[in-house]
């Protein structure tokens, strides 16, 4: 809501992009594909590369002195470089018909492209200070530049070659013909051998036999060594379990756990206390007395819980009958080392058996080497002669290759045909570029527009402005909220997390904001012995029902008595939130129930938490109104109710809906107000503010709960480490003054 001017920080400007990122990146993704578009479908004129090198002389020719006058480029003019002689030869008719022939390009009427043509998107150039020409080729099609390229060079290449070329190659051919039978037959010979060695797992049978010896040797010493250490622990163990009774290690370790487990152990005292007590009554009562059957019940109760307890340990619901329930430091030691043994002679047995076998496979596999170091020996003599003959009849083919390549030209591609990474004409990136720029500024202009079009509340600052309240919290969100209709945001789906205090973990970034909203509370405390806060919001769907519940939560970890009421009777929320504490909260009688002397509110209260009473909202008065909560009667039961906690936190319902809570503000002695970013608009605040001001108790009002708070703006607004001094100061809760350890700043740790 706030207005969009020249001071928006970085930080606004941030958040806004967060906010509009999407119809943003839609408008910027649009424009630029758009004038990307508009570029494309302009008539793209693609350029191919390729790169010949040209040598003084054969380098074949030249290692073996073989004639090494062949081919050598020379000029008749010694000033000029005999390379611009080769690019007037490219460019010939003949040689540009043979490259358009093999392009098999064809006029419309069926006759060849004219050659005349085809030299004009032909560019040959010598690259400066070098031997290298760079063959360039211009057409509306890439793959047609790049096979023109590469069809000139070859053409070039073949009738280079063919002008140099004087010998035949017969004998070449002769040896070609006969290696393929010698290298299958050497192939032959080394995959039959392969597959012995596969097959019989060989790897040097010589080395595999001087490892076997030695190995049995080791085996045979291992088996002596596990069987008299086998003896030893058997010896130990028959001792052992003479003096632990005769029980076995699993009965010892069951006995161990129910002896080690704090339910175990705390029922098993109350049950020998109430032992105790009811020998001693006996003495001065009867059997049929109160007292002795009140003592023999609770015997009973714990007898039963007893069992239970021991069958949740044991993991059964019968234990063992002789199960030792208590058991001491010394036996706790003999049952370690007794299953301690146990466990490493189990680990014995299973060694022994592995050594066994492993000695009956080595003398199986003994047994097999002579037989296997005569096979090998007749496979390695047939493959050494036909790697012989193949050797001889590549190493006469490589001979002549050698005298056949004397005459081989003198020119080399170093570099196929390659297109230039996209068209030269027309410049894409300008194009790309100029959309890039449009789209920044429409999107920036859509932001800005937006902005001014969004008339909720969209932080922390803006809440504080525009209630004229000080910020006593600020909740994080819980989960992010895609947003598909940024100008009605008050139509999407709000989540908000339930009790941030149900698990173990209290040290999470939630539990500490509402620690903050405590310690803020209390640093307004009144002084009385209770206080009594009303919790409301404008608007629905806001969270002060979370708010309220969390609060009352974060109070309560403190030491500090706390009451929660639901006193929103026609949408009660905390039945819903405290389901996992409260058994069938849907049928318990309630606030509505006690205003109307249907029940008392010993009967309604309910303790769901250590420190925190829950009085929902009640039962059978679903069309009931609000105004209830302004009666005699309500006023009765809260000043009755502040003598037994030290706070009083009432959940009230949304200003928007029904006006009770600002009207009930004389039964209360403070009011929080529940302003959640992005959902809460100008009219909420205009028409909260006006409820506030016609009950006249807006001096009441505390201060504002921002909820639904994105993480980087609460990192920037929390000052923990201030407050939770100032709460601990406040506090006299023994707990809390023990949890010094938990002065962090949350900035810090997240």
């Amino acid at each position: 809501m706030q207005p969009v001017g020249s001071n928006i920080s970085i930080v606004q400007y941030w958040h806004m992009l967060k906010r509009r990122w999407l119809p943003a990146s839609v408008v910027f993704v649009s424009t630029v594909a758009a004038v990307s578009v508009y570029g494309l479908r302009q008539t793209p004129i693609y350029e191919a590369e390729g790169k010949l090198r040209f040598k003084s002389r054969d380098s074949t020719s030249a290692l073996t002195g073989l004639g090494a006058e062949l081919g050598q480029l020379e000029s008749l003019d010694r000033a000029e470089n005999p390379i611009t002689t080769e690019i007037g030869i490219m460019r010939t008719v003949p040689i540009i018909r043979k490259t358009i022939e093999r392009l098999g390009w064809e006029e419309e009427e069926g006759d060849p492209y004219d050659p005349n043509w085809f030299l004009e998107n032909l560019q040959i150039d010598l690259k400066r200070d070098t031997d290298i020409l760079e063959v360039q080729y211009r057409s509306s099609d890439s793959e047609k530049a790049r096979l023109a390229v590469d069809a000139i060079m070859a053409v070039y290449l073949e009738e280079h070659l063919l002008s140099n070329r004087a010998e035949a190659a017969a004998a070449r051919v002769f040896i070609e013909n006969q290696l393929p039978a010698a290298e299958q037959e050497a192939r032959r010979t080394e995959a039959a051998l392969r597959k012995f060695k596969e097959e019989n797992q060989v790897i040097s049978l010589d080395a595999e036999a001087r490892t076997m010896v030695s190995s049995l040797d080791g085996l045979q010493n291992r088996m002596t060594d596990v069987v008299s250490e086998l003896s030893d622990i058997q010896a130990q163990l028959n001792s052992m379990a003479e003096r632990l009774g005769g029980i076995s290690p699993q009965v010892s370790l069951l006995a161990t756990a129910v002896s080690q487990s704090r339910g175990v152990q705390q029922v098993l005292e109350s049950y020998q206390q109430v032992e105790t007590q009811l020998a001693t009554e006996r003495v001065r009562f009867q059997d049929q007395h109160p007292i002795i059957v009140d003592l023999e019940t609770q015997k009973a109760n714990l007898e039963a819980l007893l069992n239970e307890r021991i069958s949740n340990v044991v993991g059964s619901q019968t234990g063992p009958t002789n199960l030792n329930l208590q058991i001491g430091s010394v036996e706790m030691e003999l049952i370690s080392d007794y299953v301690r043994l146990d466990s490493r002679l189990r680990g014995l047995e299973d060694r022994a058996i592995t050594l066994q076998g492993t000695e009956a496979d080595y003398l199986e596999r003994a047994s097999d080497l002579p037989r296997l170091e005569q096979s090998q020996r007749e496979l390695e003599r047939q493959l050494e002669a036909a790697q012989s003959t193949y050797s001889l009849l590549l190493q006469r083919l490589q001979e002549v290759r050698v005298a056949e390549n004397q005459n081989v030209g003198n020119v080399q591609v170093i570099q196929q045909a390659e297109s230039l990474g996209g068209p030269v004409e027309p410049d894409q990136q300008l194009f790309v570029m100029s959309g890039i720029m449009l789209g920044g500024l429409l999107a920036l202009a859509l932001i800005f527009l937006l902005e001014v079009s969004d008339r909720s509340v969209r932080g922390v600052a803006e809440a504080r402005a525009i209630f004229g309240l000080s910020i006593l919290g600020v909740i994080p969100s819980h989960q992010k909220t895609l947003r598909f209709n940024p100008l009605r945001k008050d139509t999407e789906t709000v989540t908000v997390p339930r009790l941030v205090f149900g698990g173990l973990e209290t040290k999470s970034l939630f539990s500490e904001s509402y620690y903050m909203l405590a310690a803020n509370l209390a640093t307004l405390g009144s002084g009385h012995m209770a206080e009594v806060i009303a919790v409301t919001s404008s608007v629905p769907l806001e969270g002060k029902s979370t708010v309220a519940s969390n609060l009352a939560m974060a109070l309560s970890r403190t030491g500090k008595r706390v009451l929660l009421i639901d006193a929103n009777i026609q949408q009660p929320m905390q039945q819903s939130i405290f389901q996992p504490w409260i058994l069938e909260p849907d049928n318990c009688p309630g606030l509505l129930n006690v205003l109307m002397g249907q029940a008392t509110s010993e009967e309604c209260i309910i303790e769901a938490v250590p420190n925190l009473n829950v009085f929902l909202a009640g039962t059978g008065f679903a069309n009931y109104s609000e105004a209830i909560l302004e009666s005699q009667a309500m006023k009765i039961l809260l000043e009755r109710l502040k003598g037994d906690y030290d706070y009083v936190i009432l959940d009230t319902p949304a200003l928007s809906l029904s006006g009770s809570a600002a009207g009930g503000g004389a039964l209360v002695d403070g009011m929080l107000l529940v302003v959640r970013a992005g959902l809460s608009h100008g009219q909420d605040s205009i028409y909260a503010q006006s409820l506030m001001a016609q009950s006249q108790k807006s001096e009441k009002m505390l201060g504002l709960v921002v909820n639904g708070v994105e993480i980087s703006e609460l990192l920037s607004w929390l000052k923990v480490k201030i407050a939770r001094k100032q709460f601990k100061e406040k506090s006299v809760s023994p707990e809390l003054n023990g949890n010094s350890n938990r002065e962090v700043m949350v900035s810090r740790r997240y």
